[in-house]
Formats: structure tokens, C-alpha cells, sequence
């Protein structure tokens, strides 16, 4: 199985394909379904259960042909960073979120605390690193 950008997988029981790499572990894959992007343990990747030459291969590879270049490597570079700066606070619940945590966070976002609130709302509503 080839892992590259552009690659059919299945992750969650479900045909993906890969987006990007995060680190040498992780990778950004989008499902076809719903168009939400969802970090991806390579470890956890098996082989797509289509074909690229399927109907439904080639819809998710228009899919990764359409998506990444409608993002600036620039802005794609920049939800990066707020996803890494936010992490912390997405793995929490949100009712133990303190007040000083999120003040940390925009602060090294350079944001307003409201700012950060909005970002947590928003990815938290889509899973998408789109919302960022």
C-alpha cells in the first residue's frame, strides 16, 4: 500500500484518502462522504476496499485533485499551527478548560481569547483542521 498524498486508504471503516502528512506517524485523511479531514495513525491505515478505477476511487480522487489546492500552502501552514497550538485543549472536556489555559493559547497564537474560543467552537463542530 503506496502512502502518499493523493492514496486510497481505509481508516474507521471507511475509504479516505490521504491528505498530508502531519509527522512520520500521523497523517491528514478526508472521507468522501462528508468532506471531514480527520488525523490518521499510519499504523491504522489498511487498504481502500475500492478501486481508484471504481466509481467511488475516482470521486475521491477528484476529491483530492479539488480540495488541497483550494488551500494556500500558506493557510494550510497556519491551521497547522493553531491545530498544534489548540491540541491540548481539544483533548480536554471542555468544562475543564480554564481561563489561564486559553489565555496561554492566545497568547502564543497572538489572537484574543475570543478568537481561541471560536477555533475550539468551530473545530470542534466540523473536525475538520478547515475550521482553523
Amino acid at each position: 500500500m503506496q502512502l502518499v498524498p493523493g492514496s486510497l486508504v481505509r481508516f474507521r471503516d471507511r475509504d479516505a484518502i490521504i491528505l498530508d502528512f502531519v509527522d512520520l506517524e500521523t497523517v491528514l485523511v478526508e472521507f468522501g462522504a462528508d468532506a471531514s479531514i480527520h488525523p490518521a495513525k499510519i499504523t491504522e491505515l489498511l487498504p481502500p476496499t475500492v478501486s481508484r478505477d471504481s466509481a467511488e476511487g475516482q470521486r475521491l480522487a477528484r476529491l483530492s485533485e479539488v480540495a488541497l489546492p483550494l488551500i494556500s500552502d500558506r493557510r494550510w501552514q497556519s491551521a497547522r499551527e493553531r491545530l498544534d497550538a489548540l491540541r491540548e485543549l481539544l483533548l480536554q472536556p471542555k468544562h475543564t478548560r480554564s481561563p489561564a489555559q486559553i489565555q496561554a493559547a492566545a497568547e502564543r497564537l497572538n489572537k484574543s481569547r475570543a478568537t481561541v474560543y471560536r477555533w475550539l467552537e468551530r473545530y470542534e463542530t466540523t473536525g475538520s483542521i478547515r475550521a482553523l
